[in-house]
């Protein structure tokens, strides 16, 4: 058995390589090394990455400086397959094995290290185990005759044939992916101009909103300020118990030198009335105050009426009344 010694095992998710050292019964694994394989390289007990797999095995070698090595793999599940699918798997293990300067010792389709998939590698395995595997290189061994040179001629044109296949799939699907590559870069452009529109109009959108919100609080700030309705109804409400409204008046204060008057300029307000209960005056104004409506509310007149002066308004007789008179405006829409 050669001195140096490695051992390859291929899996649908990981490539696992390791220096074996020579014990009396048993093989240590030395240098370890696992290689995921995310690309389906290998696939179902299937190679179908030849360069991805002998790149790893050669950088395996060129890193831990193994040269003149021997090697054992392990393809799993290879006995399960067909016979042409079994051979053509075993000489693309094998080309990638010869290509990175390895001698076969042997190919098994049973890993040496795990009993079961949910173990962990073994750090060691038994020599008999080894030698209880059945050999699936043995097939392309050169059988006993007197001349091997037939054999090594069908090896060679088997493993021609197959590169020439490999070659042939892979010149296929490049023009296929020369097509796909502009067709991508353009859909990407694409996206990223509707992303952007797509930015433009959620923004656009958002604006439409607020200036909605605004225009609807506008609207009704203006149904309420400066409403006659409103102002009547505030007024009726603060009217004192013993007082009686003769007269409300709306107008324009803003008279301007030639007679004429501006909207600009709030409306001036004046209310008259009759009461019995002088001090019920001062409760009214606080009262009107309250309103927002109501601005610059003035008291410019208070007075006792004479009997002369009541008219055609129905009193008692027996109280003193008295008119009034309240100046105020409007407030600004």
């Amino acid at each position: 058995m050669a001195s140096n010694l490695i051992y390859i095992e291929l899996d649908d998710n990981f490539l696992f390589l390791s220096k074996l050292d020579k014990q009396k019964n048993q093989f240590n694994l030395n240098k370890k090394s696992i290689v995921n394989l995310n690309n389906s390289e290998f696939k179902d007990g299937i190679l179908y990455n030849l360069s991805t797999i002998y790149l790893q095995i050669k950088d395996f070698l060129k890193i831990n400086n193994i040269k003149k090595t021997r090697a054992i793999i392990c393809i799993p599940n290879l006995s399960q397959k067909k016979e042409f699918i079994q051979k053509s798997n075993i000489l693309k293990v094998a080309l990638c094995a010869c290509k990175a300067n390895l001698k076969i010792k042997k190919i098994i389709d049973c890993s040496l290290l795990t009993k079961d998939i949910q173990m962990d590698h073994k750090s060691f395995f038994y020599k008999k185990d080894l030698e209880n595997r059945l050999d699936f290189f043995k097939t392309f061994n050169p059988p006993p005759t007197k001349n091997p040179h037939k054999w090594f001629l069908f090896s060679g044109i088997t493993l021609f044939c197959l590169v020439i296949t490999l070659y042939v799939i892979q010149s296929d699907n490049k023009p296929r992916l020369n097509l796909l590559l502009p067709q991508n870069a353009n859909l990407s452009e694409k996206n990223k101009k509707l992303e952007e529109e797509i930015k433009i109009l959620h923004s656009a959108k958002n604006e439409n909103n607020k200036l909605k919100e605004k225009i609807e609080k506008i609207i009704k700030i203006k149904t309420h300020l400066n409403n006659p309705i409103n102002i009547l109804v505030a007024i009726t409400k603060s009217i004192p118990e013993n007082s009686w409204l003769n007269n409300i008046t709306f107008d324009n204060s803003g008279n301007l030198p030639n007679g004429t008057k501006t909207s600009k300029e709030p409306k001036k307000l004046e209310i008259e009335g009759i009461t019995t209960q002088e001090e019920e005056i001062t409760g009214f104004l606080k009262e009107l105050s309250k309103s927002p409506e109501l601005i610059n509310l003035k008291l410019l007149r208070i007075q006792k009426i004479k009997k002369a002066q009541i008219g055609k308004v129905q009193i008692n007789q027996q109280k003193p009344h008295y008119n009034f008179k309240i100046s105020g405006e409007l407030k600004k829409a």
